[in-house]
């Protein structure tokens, strides 16, 4: 099997750490876990088997992700956006154009987000044990079992760092790797700061409400009894995909350090991918997206008071300023609505960052504005936008209070690990749109 060299590629100012293992026309892509080492996963023969599964079906691009093993150890915001942006890089530098993307745990979450998102970069999407829904998690049952759970959990992982007793909680032991083997792989994979503050992450990732975006084949292979993520998630998540394959193994394991364990998981992304050639579904003009509607606060009122001269010449340097900002958090300026605009962005964060620059850039003009941003999938349609989204995110606008910014309940789910807070707001029914909706406030 060729390995190629680990080379660097930069991604919002850090250095990610790739390689490429294998030859042929395929390519595939393996997202890690919570943690992993480009150079140390090659001691535990397992790993070391799987990766020649997946490499004799093509070229397999594996990296670190930031703050673990040979990337850059500090994590940023460490949200499933920005390790998106990490995935997005490397494949870049990889020359992978698209490519089948395949993640383990809460690189499950994270190739999944990726499909939704980017459909013309994906030729199929695998979840391998995939964290799609963390324990805190709005929605999940016994909240307060769950808080208490996670805390033990944490407190144990960060003091068990480093001995090895972490690896073991989420990877299934065999007989002839060592504890020293497991002592060292976490001494060199990640700091126990990054630890604490990854999982404190994950246990509130909600991908969930993404995955109807997905478009192109998906497969989620999980363990029956998983001790980490439970696998009515799983079964939750195959149910939202349009193609999926579910494929559940009888077993009680997350990950696992025996051959014939993986050899399982492997056997199902082999026949899954090389069985038939990928097909898509729908069209790639509908992918998932944030969507952002503004609405300048009395503004009749305000063209009323200053004359309709001077209020075009303010509306002129309304429009200038926030395609300004659009354009630097890489979102896109769809339309004007008259007295505001609809945009949409790859990710939430950006999101609800642009839009807070939007909001005090404008006070400086004397303007006031109210914003509604919701994530979900969207349909275009030449340079315009359309789907349930558009209408949820027009909703959401319209019932925000001036000089604030709601969000869907979609949103805090796809930013946790940011600086972000949110206020959650009274549910809501909103005109045309089924269910009711719990809403929140950007603090």
């Amino acid at each position: 099997m060729i390995r190629g060299p680990i080379s660097y590629t930069a991604a919002s100012g850090f250095s990610i750490a790739y390689h490429v293992i294998g030859e042929g026309d395929r390519k595939l892509v393996w997202v890690p876990g919570l943690f992993s080492h480009l150079e140390l996963d090659w001691d535990f023969p397992a790993s070391v088997r799987f990766f020649e599964r997946l490499a004799s079906m093509g070229q397999v691009l594996i990296f670190d992700k930031r703050g673990s093993g040979l990337s850059d150890r500090e994590l940023g915001d460490g949200t499933l956006e920005t390790r998106m942006d990490d995935l997005v890089a490397v494949m870049d530098a990889a020359g992978f154009a698209s490519a089948h993307v395949l993640g383990v745990s809460e690189g499950g979450a994270l190739a999944m987000l990726l499909a939704a998102t980017y459909p013309h970069r994906t030729d199929s999407v695998s979840s391998v044990g995939g964290l799609l829904r963390g324990p805190l998690a709005p929605g999940r049952p016994h909240p307060e079992r769950a808080k208490a759970w996670v805390s033990n959990f944490i407190e144990n992982a960060v003091q068990g760092w480093g001995s090895g007793s972490t690896l073991s909680a989420f990877v299934r032991a065999a007989a002839e790797t060592s504890p020293e083997l497991r002592s060292r792989y976490e001494r060199n994979t990640a700091s126990p700061r990054a630890v604490e503050t990854a999982l404190r992450a994950d246990m509130s990732v909600n991908v969930l409400p993404a995955l109807h975006a997905i478009q192109c084949p998906a497969l989620i292979v999980h363990c029956a009894h998983d001790p980490i993520s439970p696998s009515e998630t799983a079964r939750m998540g195959a149910e939202l995909i349009r193609d999926c394959q579910l494929v559940i193994v009888d077993d009680a394991f997350h990950w696992s350090e025996r051959s014939e364990d993986l050899e399982r998981y492997a056997d199902a992304i082999e026949e899954f991918i090389t069985g038939s050639q990928p097909t898509r579904r729908g069209t790639l003009d509908r992918m998932l997206a944030t969507v952002v509607f503004t609405d300048l606060v009395q503004s009749t009122a305000n063209a009323a008071a200053i004359g309709d001269s001077a209020w075009k010449s303010t509306l002129e340097s309304h429009d200038r300023i926030v395609r300004a900002i659009i354009d630097q958090y890489r979102g896109e300026f769809i339309k004007s609505t008259g007295d505001g605009v609809l945009a949409v962005f790859d990710g939430p964060g950006r999101a609800i960052e642009a839009t807070e620059r939007i909001r005090d850039s404008l006070a400086s003009l004397g303007l006031e504005i109210r914003a509604g941003i919701h994530t979900g999938e969207i349909d275009r349609r030449g340079d315009d936008v359309s789907g349930m989204a558009v209408i949820v995110a027009s909703r959401i606008q319209s019932l925000a209070a001036n000089g604030e910014i709601w969000v869907s309940p979609t949103v805090p789910g796809l930013v946790v690990g940011s600086p972000i807070v949110f206020d959650e707001r009274e549910t809501q029914v909103l005109k045309g749109v089924p269910g009711q909706w719990t809403l929140s406030a950007v603090v």
